[in-house]
């Protein structure tokens, strides 16, 4: 963690200054960063379920740096030699989601529609959706590439987040059907996050009418309440924001 902080001091002001010269670099430290990310032990013993949440939202702040570096020089990367990496087939090959899947983010918009959340809160949990019906279409176009399940957290607005961090219930919902997606990385040797674990610690963090809400993404990785605390860890509940 010593080397990979320092590595951090030394990338973050680059990413102010990203030139035809440095990008190609700084695209490959900005995915290294992110994988290593994904790559640090979960939560284990007696903890706190946000603990599980915290470890997201420091993620997302590692993969953003994925998003800066692309958003700034996409036309320079794609003339150099890890142009092939932006996969720019992929957009324009996205197919129809399967309908169980399309089904469950359907009901997942509607829910949000139906909540006493303000119109700006449901703005952004829409476009989290949609960012998420994205990462699913991508991911099932692509079910050999894992890596391509960072996709929600590269493109997922930073509103989202905040909202995340403040533990609201829509967006600890979206979270936990993020965890779907998650799955297609689960053998990787880069991702520790395991997707039952993450569902589990956000429906300890729900309120009991919203709980159902998971019903899908719970039946999808095979968890069920009979069980749902069947493990060697012990959840204690603190829904504390996390420290900005």
């Amino acid at each position: 963690m010593r080397y990979h902080d320092l590595a951090l001091a030394s990338f973050r002001p680059l990413l102010d200054n990203i030139t035809p010269e440095n990008c190609s670099a700084l695209f490959v430290v900005s995915t290294f960063v992110a994988i290593f990310a994904f790559a640090l032990p979960q939560p284990s013993g007696p903890n706190t379920v946000s603990a599980f949440v915290n470890q997201i939202l420091k993620i997302s702040v590692f993969v953003k740096g994925i998003s800066t570096v692309v958003q700034t020089a996409k036309a320079w990367i794609a003339q150099g030699k890890l142009g092939r990496l932006l996969r720019p087939e992929v957009w324009n090959s996205l197919e129809a989601l399967p309908q169980e899947v399309n089904e469950a983010l359907e009901h997942l918009e509607l829910r949000n529609k139906a909540s006493l959340d303000s119109g700006s809160d449901k703005a952004i949990y829409s476009s989290a959706i949609q960012s998420l019906k994205r990462a699913f279409q991508v991911t099932a176009l692509c079910s050999n590439d894992p890596g391509l399940t960072l996709l929600w957290l590269v493109a997922v607005d930073h509103s989202y987040m905040e909202l995340l961090r403040r533990r609201e219930q829509m967006a600890l919902v979206i979270l936990a059907h993020f965890g779907v997606v998650l799955h297609n990385s689960r053998d990787c040797w880069w991702s520790e996050i395991k997707p039952d674990r993450l569902v589990t610690a956000v429906y300890c963090m729900l309120n009991t009418e919203l709980r159902p809400s998971l019903s899908w993404t719970m039946k999808s990785l095979e968890i069920s309440e009979m069980t749902l605390f069947d493990n060697d860890d012990t959840f204690s509940v603190d829904v504390s924001p996390a420290k900005q």
